[in-house]
């Protein structure tokens, strides 16, 4: 059956309607292309997928679960759509937390997604992170912490992993490059020194892990 040319041009300004009334946060499928604020936002989907954001150069945390069992790698990409940030990259079923536009100059303005199986990222912001209350934080995978008020003088961190991948733990003073606290494979136990004026410590492990500050 063929449309006449008023009839087709009228159907395809209704489906662009339909299609443009989906809410952000409804399901992607494969290669869907979503604009959005990141500020208190989830995104589903399964599969591979590329998500478009509304650029900003703010700082925030992105919380991903991931239930595949193949690579789950995420790519934060910036306004010329290139791979600059790896947010996440794991194998298999996954649950973590990690910092976004962590270095100077970043811009996060989209994400590549790679995976097999169903996954969501909800962003919050920055003052949403678990605060480090205390001497001792626990906790397992990856994780990002606000410490407040920011440490003071000289101080010390003691850290136990029990993993058997990467342990790497970043401490931030401020909007410039992080310090890194920690930088190990497996299981470790150590300590080291914890920069005055730190405010926001980033960890990435595979395994239960602890730091004890004094």
């Amino acid at each position: 059956m063929y449309l006449p040319l008023r009839a087709l041009t009228a159907f395809t300004v209704l489906a662009s309607a339909v299609l443009l009334a989906l809410p952000i946060n409804a399901t992607p499928a494969a290669a869907t292309v979503l604009t959005s604020t990141l500020r208190d936002t989830t995104f589903r989907g399964e599969g591979d997928d590329v998500l478009r954001v509304k650029a900003t150069k703010t700082r925030g945390i992105v919380v991903a679960t991931y239930d595949g069992e193949s690579n789950f790698i995420v790519y934060g990409l910036d306004r010329q759509g290139k791979e600059k940030q790896v947010l996440f990259n794991a194998i298999g079923t996954y649950s973590g937390t990690a910092l976004y536009n962590s270095t100077p100059g970043d811009t996060l303005a989209g994400l590549k997604i790679t995976a097999d199986g169903p996954w969501t990222l909800r962003f919050r912001p920055l003052s949403s992170a678990p605060l480090w209350k205390g001497a001792t934080a626990r906790g397992k995978g990856d994780a990002v912490l606000r410490l407040n008020p920011p440490s003071r003088g000289f101080r010390t961190v003691r850290a136990r992993h029990t993993g058997e991948s990467n342990f790497i733990v970043y401490g931030f003073a401020g909007a410039g490059f992080p310090d890194v606290l920690f930088n190990e494979i497996g299981g470790y136990n150590g300590k080291t020194s914890l920069p005055s004026g730190t405010r926001l410590i980033v960890v990435q492990a595979d395994g239960k892990w602890s730091m004890n500050r004094r």
